[in-house]
């Protein structure tokens, strides 16, 4: 045991030293592969670039040759407007204001409808771009349903309170009547004045449907519109007209009887405020 040699260690670097260069090796590989990368996805950033400022210069220099001959292409040479009654196309191009040099593509169509909304007799107008130099309008003609009466002042308005034409002293017989509202406010776009006109024409409409006679509304009071059909008066209130025109039918035929109403020539107050009541008084 004591005459054993202990044996050698061989000849070289040590294992843990070893290891270490292997680390070393391993970080240095790792190293140049980022680098690779790096060097590799800026040469393609740089190639999408390029590709991209030439395909800009192209098309810029492409525009600038061609522009001149597309806007000649598209140019607006004709405009077609459809729908016209009351309106002229006259009063249409001059509410469009195009300009002589208009390219379709470059028109704001919003923008040109709002121009016509400013006739009093437009209500709304769409526009299509027909190939290659065409401009369709179609208009939607507002429609008169009342002659607004107050003094000497009449004037025609639609089923929205919006005034048409001022008629002065000129009347439109076939259209109900609608007294107690003032014209001018209705001019400054008066909410009140509108919806009032608006409850109106929907009870004259309403009554129209049994009657040919020329229906006369009161709205002075907005809150009890008073409708008058020859010498028979009819108070609504504010709402409801359907329903209360509706009882008030059912119930005519007795109330004619008992009032005498067939061949008297007397007038009558129809009283229909109340939900479920039908009121008649004779007028002396």
């Amino acid at each position: 045991m004591f005459g054993r040699r202990k044996q050698k260690r061989p000849a070289g670097p040590r294992e843990n030293l070893k290891r270490g260069l292997r680390g070393q090796e391993g970080r240095l590989r790792a190293g140049t592969r980022s680098l690779v990368r790096f060097v590799v996805g800026t040469a393609k950033l740089a190639a999408v670039l390029g590709v991209l400022v030439l395909a800009g210069w192209g098309g810029s220099l492409l525009w600038h040759n061609a522009g001149p001959w597309m806007a000649e292409l598209f140019r607006v040479r004709e405009v077609t407007v459809v729908g016209l009654q009351q309106v002229t196309r006259a009063e249409v191009l001059t509410r469009l204001r195009l300009d002589k040099q208009a390219v379709l593509y470059d028109i704001d169509p919003d923008k040109l409808v709002e121009r016509l909304r400013t006739h009093p007799w437009i209500k709304d107008a769409e526009l299509t771009r027909l190939p290659f130099h065409q401009l369709q309008v179609t208009i939607m003609e507002r429609r008169p349903a009342a002659v607004v009466q107050r003094s000497d002042i009449n004037v025609l308005v639609d089923e929205e309170g919006q005034i048409l034409k001022w008629l002065g002293r000129v009347d439109e017989p076939s259209l109900p009547l609608c007294v107690g509202v003032e014209p001018r406010h209705l001019a400054q776009g008066a909410s009140r004045e509108r919806r009032t006109i608006k409850a109106a024409v929907t009870l004259a409409g309403i009554l129209a449907e049994t009657t040919s006679e020329r229906i006369v509304i009161d709205a002075t009071n907005p809150a009890n519109l008073v409708a008058t059909v020859k010498e028979t008066r009819l108070s609504f209130g504010h709402s409801g007209f359907q329903e209360k025109w509706g009882l008030y039918a059912r119930l005519r035929p007795n109330l004619a009887t008992e009032h005498r109403l067939v061949g008297d020539p007397s007038p009558i107050d129809v009283d229909l405020r109340f939900a479920g009541r039908v009121i008649v008084r004779e007028r002396g």
